[in-house]
């Protein structure tokens, strides 16, 4: 399982991504807050609402960014 977090969390060459990691947090706070604010108030609240589509909108923004940033990437070396 360890395993499979650390290649989750690296980049597509296996070197560590900040991002991945800080996104993973982020998400991971989110959920505990939302899932907190359930128990606590039998529901959720507009706030938790609010924080949860924020965190999926923030999380999806990056991804389609650093996917397009990737595809826009020159694969090969301009001549010489």
């Amino acid at each position: 399982m360890t395993a499979w977090i650390a290649r989750m969390l690296s980049e597509g060459d296996g070197s560590p991504s900040t991002k991945r990691v800080l996104f993973s947090v982020a998400v991971a706070a989110a959920i505990a807050f939302c899932v907190y604010d359930i128990v606590i108030h039998r529901g959720l609240t507009p706030m938790s609402v609010q924080l949860a589509t924020a965190t999926l909108v923030a999380t999806g923004g990056s991804f389609a960014v650093s996917r397009f940033a990737e595809s826009i990437e020159p694969t090969q070396k301009p001549p010489q």
